[in-house]
């Protein structure tokens, strides 16, 4: 089989190397490694281009140990933070930065629970101490709002809720910066498949008739899917995540709930029905069966993106609404389910166990990238254009180091 190589959608292949867990030699090469910044790893070590990559376990000097996983150098998903006084902190990091729900355990028992947004705690967060006492608390910025701590529930009998005054700094929050950061938690938890997200897709109208298991349709779903926000001033906000190899979207509406977001209505839909609700939808996306895919894969992510925008303006402080009936909903996602299902038989089909030839292959692939010749990129993927292999050699060393193989178009044989 010959490859192509198009844009934005597929090509990787970095190769990894799995240290053993014996020796602590600094500047060893078989063993912890002490890197610049005075951290140590053991486990597996991988690199994009000299950029952290996988599964990491990183151990301080004062004790402090982190797993969890890097894309391209940045922190990425689920991480766990074990303290030396015995503490534990866990929650999401997009794009090397926290956001999403936290949990912080206590070396004394106390539990904090709450929403992270770019590293700092934001709205309504409880904490559960060992005594069976519960209090909330409102964040803004990382900082504790004045007056907002609440005692929920006291071990006392009869004791009634009570507000507790601290002399802390005030902090304004935004409402749009707040949903934002309860969207991009939404689409972590889809690509972790479990949580509140998981919960939510599993509701979607039509979602029961699948036959797969809802972690399997859609992590790949979330792994290439853009989001997009509108009407995030109002008090019912709408979010989009949309796939454009699939031409799948998920669309949902949120409302305000005990200082944060929730998800009020969500649904699944081909990506063809956000301008036309009648829209005729073939089993596989349109920009498959085209003759120039990568233009056409382009125009249909622009037509989309361009819809949703024009239904719910990003700047619009007028609540969003779901006109669709259930029934509608389900026979949407019906229409979409092919093209879900036919992703996961990709994923499945497309890995270098299955196709033995396909790691030399990227191989050549990623050598080209890395040397920046569209010549040799040419040569590895033979049914790429000239032009696709000019973009692809043009991207930053670190953005092309990360490059995944995601699709697989089989060329049709004479």
């Amino acid at each position: 089989m010959r490859l192509s190589a198009i844009a934005g959608l597929a090509l990787s292949g970095v190769l990894c190397a799995t240290l053993p867990e014996s020796g602590v030699a600094q500047g060893s090469t078989a063993g912890c490694v002490q890197e610049p910044n005075g951290e140590f790893s053991k486990q597996r070590k991988c690199w994009d281009g000299g950029k952290r990559r996988g599964r990491w376990m990183i151990r301080l000097p004062g004790g402090e140990v982190r797993e969890g996983s890097y894309v391209a150098g940045k922190r990425e998903g689920r991480w766990v933070v074990r303290l030396p006084d015995g503490g534990v902190q866990e929650g999401p990091y997009v794009a090397g930065e926290k956001q999403g729900r936290w949990v912080l355990r206590h070396a004394d028992g106390t539990v904090e629970e709450g929403l992270v947004v770019a590293g700092l705690r934001e709205g309504r967060w409880i904490a559960r101490r060992p005594d069976g006492s519960r209090r909330s608390f409102e964040m803004a910025g990382g900082a504790l709002v004045a007056g907002s701590v609440r005692v929920l529930a006291q071990q006392a009998q009869g004791a009634a809720p009570r507000e507790e005054r601290r002399p802390v700094q005030p902090a304004s929050k935004s409402s749009a910066r707040l949903f934002a950061a309860h969207a991009l938690a939404l689409r972590t938890g889809g690509l972790a498949g479990e949580g509140a997200a998981a919960e939510v897709l599993a509701a979607m109208p039509g979602a029961a008739a699948a036959g797969v298991s809802p972690a399997a349709l859609w992590r790949p779903f979330f792994a290439n899917a853009v989001v997009q926000l509108g009407r995030a001033p109002s008090p019912a906000p709408v979010a989009l995540y949309y796939n454009p190899l699939l031409d799948v979207a998920v669309t949902t509406l949120w409302e305000k709930q005990d200082g944060g977001y929730r998800v009020a209505w969500a649904r699944a839909l081909p990506g063809e029905r956000l301008a036309d609700p009648k829209a005729a939808v073939a089993p596989l996306p349109s920009w498959t069966a085209a003759d120039g895919p990568v233009d056409a894969l382009a125009r249909a992510t622009a037509a989309r993106l361009d819809a949703f925008r024009n239904a719910h303006p990003a700047q619009s402080a007028e609540p969003g609404r779901d006109a669709a009936a259930f029934a509608a909903a389900a026979a949407d996602m019906r229409a979409a389910l092919p093209r879900l299902v036919w992703n996961v038989v990709q994923s499945a089909r497309w890995t270098e166990e299955a196709q033995p030839w396909l790691r030399p292959a990227l191989a050549e692939v990623e050598r080209a990238l890395a040397a920046r010749r569209p010549a040799a990129l040419v040569a590895a993927a033979p049914e790429t254009d000239p032009e696709t292999a000019a973009a692809l050699t043009r991207l930053p060393p670190g953005f092309a180091a990360g490059l995944m193989l995601d699709m697989v178009l089989e060329a049709e044989r004479d």
